[in-house]
């Protein structure tokens, strides 16, 4: 019946009630002590609400509260973390020892020693992660703080604190430190960056290439190391927000050099925050290789039109040899017809003798076109260096002076022999004595000179042409022997390949390179085959 009432009656009607029943004299004293029980009843009303509230909340946010009686070995944790590990909320506290059997095998070891420690140094500030069995069955992470308690006069009492399940966390970071894994074993260069162009994140490859550590990486700005300015990253981002992907050129600085590169970009969520994730190819092979086939097209071209070239000198030096042939024979009677006359003036006899020279000049000239154009086997012969560059030199020798060039000539060789194909190493001292002309047409005439020196070395006949030109530019020694490089406005650029090509096809080396004084000293060794030509005969 009581129960009955007790649930049915409003607290303050049995209190009233209740007020009814005491005598009249003690009414006041009664009513002092009711208004006293009525605060009590509303601050624990207030009370209840709060920690009802409380436990809302730590439910939410994964916390529970525990403290641990060391005095009877029990611990007490708060109803909403009971039930969340499977534990009976009614039960006031619960054993240790059963709370102990709920963390992870192999945690407890780690766990206990924490425990000892924060006891022994009587800490206020006791941390740990461990595993713990949830009412799921699983294995949950747990991260327990507090602190230890202690009595008026300072003994140990227990301890008390919090738990919080970062389960999810963990997860998230495992799931993250895989992905990191994956990513830095990718062959791809792989970054991400915020929309204020901070690195956030760089692979393995991405740092390599950029030539520092991945947490270096992470701390640069997009504006540190590329040409991209605030304005044009910008430009791009918003690009990104249209699109989601967006595939953009750029250079990046990388190991000290500039670099061309393709980045294939992306927009996705981090955080609350758009941030592109990128994909970075180094396009410095595939521009350099795009680049050289465009110069071997070029280059094939330039081939066909000098095959060309060379089939219509073929035709061109055989078409003329019949009339050189007839101006050789017309100089000739000429020259007949005036000794018969028998004149005192020997002006016409001379010029009629030098037209006849250079007719056969020309007339030499177009057998070795001819012969040049055939591809025949090299016709090898022993001769003597000193008299092939003599001959070259012959053949320059009325261009050289008409440029006002100084030849001297210092032949040490003695009549070194070299077994050749005289036309071809002829036509590769012509060629040089026709840079070094050309080298000097911006020095002043009185400075132009060609020194031209020969001289046995072991086995080995050594040939130097030097002028006083304005030189090579640094670094370009190599490639002036490349096929269609040249440093003339009008060359064409085959000169120097097909020298030096010829002097290897003899077993021989051709060099270039500035001199100490100025101008640049070209050197051709050919290898020595005696020091005697008159022993050896025409092959």
């Amino acid at each position: 019946m009581d129960e009955e009432w007790h649930d049915t009656s409003h607290p303050d009607q049995l209190l009233a009630e209740l007020l009814e029943l005491v005598p009249h004299d003690k009414q006041a004293r009664a009513k002092e002590i009711l208004s006293q029980v009525r605060g009590i009843r509303h601050s624990l009303e207030d009370s209840e609400a709060e920690s009802s509230q409380l436990n809302y909340f730590l439910d939410r946010a994964k916390i529970g509260l525990w403290k641990w009686d060391m005095t009877i070995n029990r611990v007490r944790y708060s109803k909403s973390w009971c039930r969340r590990i499977g534990m009976d909320p009614t039960k006031n506290s619960h054993s240790a020892e059963e709370c102990q059997s709920r963390v992870y095998p192999g945690d407890r070891e780690a766990l206990e020693q924490l425990i000892t420690e924060a006891v022994r140094t009587n800490s206020q500030n006791y941390e740990a992660q461990f595993r713990y069995k949830f009412e799921d069955g699983g294995w949950h992470w747990i991260v327990s703080k507090g602190f230890v308690v202690t009595d008026g006069e300072g003994n140990l009492v227990g301890m008390k604190g919090i738990h919080i399940d970062i389960t999810e966390t963990k997860e998230a970071m495992r799931t993250l430190q895989f992905s990191r894994i994956a990513l830095d074993e990718a062959n791809s260069k792989i970054f991400w960056i915020d929309q204020a162009g901070q690195f956030i994140y760089a692979n393995l490859q991405a740092a390599d290439w950029l030539g520092v550590s991945q947490e270096a990486a992470e701390q640069m700005s997009v504006f540190d190391n590329t040409e991209l300015t605030p304005e044009t990253w910008a430009e791009r981002i918003r690009m990104l927000q249209q699109e989601r992907k967006v595939t953009f050129e750029c250079k990046v600085k990388a190991r000290g050099k500039f670099r061309p590169v393709e980045i294939h970009a992306t927009l996705v969520s981090y955080e609350d925050e758009d941030v592109l994730v990128g994909m970075l190819l180094d396009t410095t092979d595939r521009l350099a290789m795009e680049a050289s086939r465009e110069t071997q097209s070029k280059e094939l071209l330039h081939v066909t039109r000098l095959t060309t070239m060379g089939e219509m000198s073929a035709k061109l030096s055989h078409e003329l040899a019949q009339p050189i042939s007839a101006i050789a024979n017309f100089a000739a009677a000429a020259r007949h017809y005036i000794q018969e006359l028998k004149l005192e003036d020997t002006t016409l006899a001379t010029v009629v003798d030098d037209l006849a020279d250079q007719s056969e000049r020309t007339a030499q000239v177009l057998r070795r076109v001819r012969q040049f154009t055939k591809h025949k086997e090299l016709f090898q012969q022993s001769c003597e260096l000193d008299e092939i560059v003599n001959d070259s030199l012959a053949m320059m020798r009325h261009d050289l002076a008409d440029c006002s060039i100084e030849v001297a000539c210092d032949f040490r060789s003695q009549a070194a022999c070299v077994s050749v194909d005289r036309v071809q190493i002829q036509q590769v001292i012509i060629n040089l004595l026709q840079n070094a002309r050309d080298a000097m047409e911006d020095v002043k005439k009185q400075a132009r000179r060609i020194s031209i020196s020969t001289e046995a070395v072991n086995q080995s006949v050594i040939l130097r042409i030097q002028d006083t030109g304005i030189g090579i530019p640094r670094d370009d020694d190599e490639q002036l022997f490349e096929m269609f490089y040249t440093t003339k406005d009008n060359g064409a650029g085959i000169g120097l390949a097909i020298c030096r090509s010829i002097v290897n096809s003899h077993n021989g080396t051709l060099t270039i390179a500035n001199h100490a004084d100025g101008g640049v000293v070209v050197t051709v060794e050919l290898p020595l085959e005696s020091m005697n030509c008159a022993v050896h005969t025409e092959t």
